[in-house]
């Protein structure tokens, strides 16, 4: 029978020739409109899961749950082949119909062709393709290209749309417009998403809830600000790409806040909880936390401040990463302006500013 809920569930185990193991297992809300993405490195299985919950990779343990609707349950035998399922499954590299127009492209996805061109034409419109309905695919951009099958996978009008690093082959500026329409798109078009992907940015603009993969299992699951913030344990600090993750011991605790002994120096850290001197951590910083400034800075109680050699400085888009050896490798994410303005170059002396609650703390053994 049907449960009414609009969960998502599965606990799955996946075994590959060789030796490989995917054992993820979910519990999430996923009303219409919600995205649920899956983040994590390339290896980790997220694929594995969403070929899983498209019906395209049959695990050999488990169960899948949709809505109340069972798509798998292998003690009982359950397999609810994918045409069944009514999932939309976008890939990142998807494949057009080379022969077709762009409309005909769309149609495909239709389960009645003859009676979907008013369809054909308002999904066109909606993912702003509608001047290329009657090109043909080699006509037309890489993000046109992902536009049309992003319609074609909406044509079946799909209870659940599974998303597989849609903006991968992507260059950086039809990936921004691409990612911004997109979300867009899917709260206009109601339809719960599970999308997957490695990119920091592309997960905290999409997700309502994130999901961190890794070792092919499920490792933390929570909003983007949660679990960015807050990563579990060390593994998912690093799967989430935090920068700087530093061993280090607490030296005191005064009011909420853990004077942490990193080398020779001292880093203050937010501590919800009192922490004993001796206590071993790892202090996890995020490059975006850590503010740059020219020596000397003004001090300040609720702020870190320390002294730091610039070892790198790497162009990333339309950011600088600056690497600085403040006693311990630190990373910082600045605009290529800023860095301009306070003439931050290799060997420059600075001074790097973060507050105590930019600096997380997991427990080490």
């Amino acid at each position: 029978m049907a449960d009414p809920d609009d969960a998502l569930r599965l606990d799955l185990v996946r075994r590959f020739p060789g030796g490989a193991t995917i054992a993820p297992a979910l519990d999430v809300p996923m009303p219409g409109g919600s995205t649920l993405v899956l983040f994590g490195p390339s290896g980790a299985g997220k694929s594995t899961i969403l070929r899983a919950l498209a019906g395209l990779d049959r695990p050999q343990e488990g169960r899948i749950t949709f809505h109340g609707d069972v798509w798998f349950d292998a003690a009982a035998g359950t397999w609810v082949p994918p045409q069944r399922r009514r999932v939309g499954y976008v890939t990142q590299a998807p494949t057009l119909f080379p022969h077709l127009s762009v409309r005909q492209n769309i149609a495909y996805g239709a389960p009645d062709v003859a009676a979907s061109e008013v369809g054909v034409d308002e999904l066109a419109v909606m993912c702003q393709i509608g001047e290329l309905l009657d090109r043909r695919p080699g006509e037309i951009s890489g993000g046109q290209y992902q536009r049309v099958a992003l319609a074609r996978a909406m044509a079946a009008r799909p209870r659940l749309m599974l998303l597989d690093e849609p903006f991968a082959s992507l260059d950086f500026a039809t990936r921004t417009r691409l990612r911004a329409d997109l979300r867009s798109l899917l709260r206009e078009w109601h339809v719960p998403t599970v999308l997957v992907t490695h990119d920091r940015t592309d997960a905290l603009a999409l997700a309502d809830r994130l999901a961190v993969v890794a070792g092919g299992v499920v490792r933390q699951c929570g909003t983007a600000e949660e679990v960015f913030g807050r990563p579990l344990d060390v593994e998912v600090a690093g799967a989430l790409g935090v920068e700087t993750i530093v061993p280090a011991l607490v030296d005191r605790f005064e009011s909420d806040v853990a004077i942490l002994r990193v080398g020779q120096g001292l880093l203050r850290a937010s501590a919800p909880e009192p922490l004993a001197p001796g206590t071993r951590v790892f202090a996890c910083i995020r490059a975006e936390d850590v503010v740059l400034q020219r020596p000397p800075a003004a001090a300040s109680s609720a702020r870190n401040h320390l002294d730091a050699r610039v070892s790198s400085i790497v162009s990333e888009g339309t950011a600088d990463r600056v690497t600085l050896d403040c006693g311990f490798s630190l990373d910082a994410l600045v605009t290529r302006q800023a860095r301009e303005e306070l003439g931050i170059s290799v060997g420059a002396r600075v001074v790097a500013v973060l507050k105590a609650t930019a600096v997380h703390l997991v427990l080490r053994g």
